[in-house]
């Protein structure tokens, strides 16, 4: 378990590997079994062995941990990173099958071009756009003849200004570079980013319109059973419940009212919570 925890937020996390995994898991509800079994099973082993190059003696591991994991004698992370362990993490993002849930933008062909890498920066918000620009665009940036200063904007406001060492052009604030990059990205044509750099993006999680959220106080009943005020008479379009703590949204269908219980059960199953007659 402390190997999975540390590999899972040292070394996977906020990657554009993880960013893959994590948006497919969201806007899908693909589950990590899916990846890896039945028939993506066989293409996938198939893809690995191929792109990483294993030797027959690799390959007959990796089936080996296949077989362990398909008759139960494992775990899927046990599976997951015994793959690895061959192939490499990127190797295995690459490989897996996602073609059954519909396109999907592959962060390596976003990255693979400097425009892409531009256009996407330019998309974060000012905090993630400065940790990815400083922290790894800049560096690349200074090394062929780009150079920043401290200034202050139109504003009064502290900010950076950059200049290449061959031209007198100032661009004030980073998005006014970006700006500028975006237009002429053959002036970066240099410009590159791997899957394990940490990208510092915010994960779409669905519609962000909610019921209204409320503090409300609990009553206990004679069966011991809690029931919470309903002043607007809303009723679980799932369990038909009039009672509470908070009340949800399906962010499929924001005109369907949930529970609290059956919303949390619809968001992580991916199907409506059983109900009992």
């Amino acid at each position: 378990v402390q190997k999975v925890v540390k590999y899972y937020y040292h070394d996977f996390k906020y990657t554009a590997a993880y960013r893959r995994w994590r948006e497919a898991s969201v806007k899908w509800g693909i589950k990590g079994e899916q990846f890896v079994s039945g028939r993506k099973q066989n293409k996938l082993l198939a893809g690995l062995v191929q792109r990483a190059k294993l030797s027959a003696k690799q390959a007959a591991k990796v089936h080996a941990s296949a077989r362990k994991f398909n008759e139960g004698d494992s775990t899927l992370e046990q599976f997951v990173l015994e793959l690895i362990r061959f192939s490499g993490r990127d190797t295995l993002v690459e490989e897996v099958d996602l073609s059954a849930y519909g396109p999907m933008d592959s962060f390596s062909q976003i990255f693979s071009t400097p425009k892409g890498i531009v256009s996407y920066l330019s998309g974060l918000n000012k905090t993630s756009q400065d940790k990815l620009f400083f922290g790894e665009i800049f560096k690349q940036m200074a090394e062929n003849g780009w150079k920043k200063e401290a200034t202050v904007d139109e504003n009064g406001a502290d900010t950076t200004s950059f200049r290449h060492n061959k031209s007198r052009k100032r661009f004030v604030g980073v998005p006014s570079l970006l700006e500028h990059l975006e237009q002429n990205p053959e002036a970066v044509a240099y410009l590159a980013l791997d899957q394990d750099v940490k990208i510092h993006f915010d994960v779409h999680k669905g519609s962000s319109v909610r019921c209204n959220q409320r503090t409300y106080t609990s009553t206990k009943g004679s069966n011991g059973s809690r029931s919470y005020p309903n002043d607007d008479g809303k009723v679980c379009s799932n369990c038909g419940t009039t009672s509470t703590p908070l009340w949800r949204k399906d962010k499929n269908n924001l005109d369907i009212i949930l529970c609290n219980a059956c919303g949390i059960y619809l968001k992580n199953h991916g199907k409506s919570r059983p109900v009992s007659g």
